[in-house]
């Protein structure tokens, strides 16, 4: 990664921090908020027009590719705030969707595909092991979730958490996800030892869950 992309990561980095405040004034002033996101759209769609009319790619001199899903937690990368500081700074923040493939996004921080990339830990650390490396390294801590998690079922089927600990009973998964470590932790936690050695159904995206 040459110095000048480095730069931009770190910049990247620095504009979460700038960001979190950001999005906590939102709260208070969604109004102010509103209207400010409204004028740069529209100073978007007039920088753009002015590039289909021949004019020149000048306003951004470095790309970072940023690997991440749809979880809540990275809502502040997706954010009209973030992209507008970025773009003061002439970096243009490329988010590329992999549906929380996190081997595929692993491997795409080790070839270099993806400049940066989003994780839970848990999900790091396994995908890193189904690896056999670790070639990532992790720069920051962005969101601690509360409460985020839980495993869901029809009451007429399991009224308790005992009520699963028999072979047939199956947990609808995302492999490799959190949800995989969080059924792993219920069974452990719970002494779940009745179900089957591997008891998941699973699915290729969160959306199919």
């Amino acid at each position: 990664m040459s110095k000048g992309k480095l730069l931009a990561v770190a910049i990247v980095w620095l504009m979460i921090l700038a960001t979190g405040v950001g999005i906590w004034k939102v709260v208070f002033a969604p109004a102010v908020e509103k209207s400010k996101a409204e004028q740069e759209r529209l100073a978007e769609e007039e920088r753009r027009a002015a590039l289909g009319r021949g004019g020149s790619e000048s306003l951004y001199s470095k790309q970072v590719t940023l690997n991440l899903d749809g979880f809540s937690g990275y809502a502040v990368f997706r954010s009209d705030t973030f992209e507008t500081e970025l773009r003061k700074r002439g970096i243009r923040l490329k988010l590329v969707d992999d549906a929380a493939d996190y081997p595929a996004r692993l491997r795409a921080l080790a070839t270099g595909e993806a400049d940066m990339a989003l994780f839970t830990i848990d999900a790091l650390i396994k995908a890193s092991a189904l690896a056999g490396d670790l070639p990532a390294t992790i720069v920051a801590l962005i969101d601690e979730t509360v409460g985020a998690d839980a495993v869901v079922t029809y009451k007429s089927a399991f009224e308790t958490v005992d009520d699963l600990n028999t072979p047939g009973a199956k947990f609808v998964i995302t492999p490799d996800s959190p949800s995989e470590t969080l059924a792993r932790v219920v069974m452990s936690r719970f002494q779940l030892d009745q179900m089957d050695a591997e008891p998941f159904i699973t699915t290729p995206d969160p959306e199919s869950v």
